[in-house]
Order: structure tokens, then sequence, then C-alpha cells
């Protein structure tokens, strides 16, 4: 055979070789990515099997206190679309964010999503942190969420767009269903009240008219002064009260603390999901 032939068929057969090693190869899927786990849940509502879903933070980390890893970074390099909640919410990653701002969806650039004030002392104070972050804790805000973010998801993967847009309109029913059974709940008590860990529940308290009588810490992760202590004491006495909640993020020590000289029971209230 004349070598010319030779090295053409051989080439020819490693070409074809490497196609087929290359089709066996399975694909990644592509990949959205939520900033804290209350939106990985909803994303995946929305995408999953389709789209991998995936949070930046940990499923059990604090936005208030998390700090990022650089394979956090490398996964907003990966993905193509990435939910965020703003409102200061991400300070450790704000400038990553920013840079991806093109295939990033804000849920503090939703007109009128957050309207209760919520800043600590200590804090910087930027225009995107005056109002509370923990706009995703009520079903009523989440539906406003929806709203907008169904469209842009359509945008980013539209071969799927049918498929959102179906399962919008069930989360969307599920999540009224669930608003109906909460006023019925809150219908069987008289004026209730609540001492969380910290303020994170203020949307919620205000759509189903419940007071936040106080917190155990003013500042996530910054523990209450002997002051504090006080005041919270006087409160619970003066308003019956006979639990408590923590969040499964932070350390509860102020809350058993508090728990054992009044005699309360310490109840799990997490903000993120995770239990």
């Amino acid at each position: 055979m004349n070598k010319s032939y030779l090295i053409l068929i051989l080439a020819v057969l490693a070409s074809l070789l490497l196609s087929s090693c290359q089709n066996d190869t399975p694909k990644s899927k592509p990949l959205a990515l939520a900033t804290i786990h209350p939106y990985e849940l909803l994303l995946s509502e929305l995408l999953e099997p389709q789209i991998e879903v995936k949070s930046i933070m940990p499923i059990n980390s604090s936005p208030h206190t998390w700090s990022p890893n650089p394979s956090d970074l490398v996964l907003m390099e990966q993905a193509d679309f990435i939910l965020s909640n703003g409102f200061g919410l991400e300070n450790p990653i704000r400038p990553q964010l920013r840079r991806h701002s093109t295939k990033r969806f804000q849920i503090s650039e939703i007109k009128g999503i957050a309207t209760l004030d919520h800043h600590h002392e200590g804090e910087a104070e930027h225009d995107d942190e005056v109002v509370d972050p923990h706009v995703w804790t009520a079903p009523r805000q989440i539906i406003k969420i929806l709203d907008k973010l169904v469209p842009r998801l359509s945008q980013v993967y539209p071969d799927l767009a049918d498929t959102i847009a179906s399962r919008a309109k069930n989360l969307n029913l599920g999540l009224q269903e669930l608003d109906s059974q909460i006023k019925t709940e809150r219908a069987q008590f008289n004026e209730p009240g609540l001492i969380t860990y910290h303020n994170s529940f203020a949307y919620f308290l205000r759509d189903y008219d419940i007071k936040l009588l106080g917190t155990i810490q003013s500042s996530p992760g910054q523990e209450p002064s002997a002051r504090e202590m006080s005041d919270l004491g006087t409160t619970i006495r003066s308003n019956n009260v006979k639990a408590i909640f923590v969040e499964p993020q932070m350390s509860r020590h102020s809350a058993d603390v508090v728990a054992n000289e009044f005699g309360l029971q310490v109840l799990t209230l997490d903000p993120l999901g995770t239990q």
C-alpha cells in the first residue's frame, strides 16, 4: 500500500475514534447559581433536572457571617445564570457579582420588593442596605419575585420557557394556598408575638400581623450585651413568653442562657430553609 494512503487512512481512523470518544463523554448540564439556599430551592423548582442548580453559599452557613472560598468564585465563572438577593446580603462577593452583572438577576432590582427598614449599628450604610434584605421569608414576597424572575429565566433558557412557565404557575398556586393556610392558623391567636434570634422574619410577621417582641442578637453574629439581655428579660416577663426561636446557622449559647433563666422552650426557626 502506498505510504501516503496509509497515513491518510490512519488520520481518518484517528479522527473517527476521537469523535466517538467525545460523543461517549456525557456533556455537563448548564449551571444556574443562587447566592443562598432559599433561592437555590426556588431555581430547582423551576429548572431541574434539565439545568444543574447550586448555591454559592453552603447550605449551613449564614449570609451575615460567611466568607467565600476560591472554588465559590470559580462557580460564578462557569454559571449561565446567577440569582442574587442584593440589599447588602452578599457583601463578601459584591465585586464578583457586579462583574457578572450581565448574567445576574438581583432581587433588589425588583421595584417595591423591599419596604421595611433594616440597618445594624456598626455596619456601613449603602443605598441598598437601608431596607430589610430577608424578602424570601414570606410567601407573598416569593410570588412577587416569581413574577419578574420567570421572564428572565425564559430568556436565558428559551428551550425551557414553556416548562418554566408551567412550573411557575404551579408554584404560584402552592404559595397562595400556603398564604391562606397561614392566615387561617394565625386567626386562632389573639395578638401573637415572637422572640427570634435576629430580625430575619419581618416580612412574614408584617404580612400576618404578628408582633416581633425582641431578638437575641440585634446584629447577626454579635452576642447581646448585658443591657440587651436585661431588656430582653423584661420583655419576656411582661409578655408571658413561653419560647424563643434560634437559627441553626448561629450559635445558640445566648438563647440557652435566656431559656434557662426564664424556663423557656428553645425552638428552631430557620430563615434559610435548611431544616
